[in-house]
């Protein structure tokens, strides 16, 4: 990263900090842990409250939800549906403070997998090896267990990605129950019909001349790090986790 590049990421990041408001709620995860998906979900469900249930492609969703670092957190939230949900994919700073903050979580092995297509095949900013991805201070698991250390105290709630592909509508509601909001069942239900993983992929279909869209999605499914992983990786794995004290994923 040039050095202008760094200080504009550095200049939105602060920007961003001074429009955090006491009653945002962040939505913290590792990148391809499936804060996308809860974003469609709640996204969708301003969209049945408030807009007649018009549909949610990705560009209504960056346009809604927004992200620290990237949009402008100074503008009003405009949605009496939901508190401002604040996307990051940044680890846990002091000056975040106390906000209630929601976790989503995902096998960092299966993370791996679908990260390393994403900066390889997708974003080609990276070109190394999966083996060396996995290994990678920035990209890999030392990454991943570094985030996840910085946030699992101060998580509100916390949603494991495998526990919203067995029961979406179960986890979902836990995360309404943070945001203290109680929408009718009926709307509740259908907002999670309309982001399911399937619901996704076929609006990435449509949108794949846009790369920045594509292939966000990709498989959504659990224990494909089993067909990555060597043993020496599985060992590198665990060897990580016992030295963090993470066993969420052994």
């Amino acid at each position: 990263m040039s050095i202008t590049s760094r200080t504009s990421s550095y200049l939105r990041f602060a920007s961003g900090l001074a429009g955090l408001r006491s009653g945002d709620v962040f939505l913290a995860s590792f990148p391809r842990s499936g804060n996308t998906w809860v974003r469609f979900f709640l996204c969708n469900l301003i969209s049945l409250c408030e807009w007649d249930g018009r549909e949610v492609d990705f560009s209504l969703l960056n346009q809604t939800m927004p992200e620290l670092g990237v949009d402008n957190l100074l503008a009003r939230w405009p949605h009496p549906t939901i508190p401002r949900v604040v996307k990051t994919h940044q680890r846990y700073r002091f000056v975040f403070g106390r906000r209630a903050s929601i976790g989503i979580i995902r096998d960092p092995r299966d993370v791996m997998v679908s990260y390393y297509h994403f900066t390889h095949d997708r974003k080609r900013i990276y070109s190394g090896s999966f083996a060396q991805f996995i290994r990678h201070p920035r990209y890999g698991l030392p990454s991943w267990f570094a985030h996840y250390a910085s946030w699992r105290s101060r998580w509100s709630v916390v949603v494991r990605f495998e526990d919203m592909l067995e029961d979406p509508l179960r986890e979902l509601r836990r995360i309404l129950e943070v945001l203290d909001v109680q929408p009718p069942d009926e709307v509740v239900e259908e907002a999670v019909s309309r982001a399911s993983l399937g619901t996704l992929r076929r609006a990435e279909s449509r949108e794949t001349a846009k790369a920045q869209y594509a292939a966000f999605a990709r498989s959504g499914t659990s224990g494909q790090w089993k067909a990555y992983f060597s043993d020496e990786d599985s060992a590198h794995y665990v060897e990580l986790a016992k030295l963090h004290g993470a066993g969420v994923y052994v």
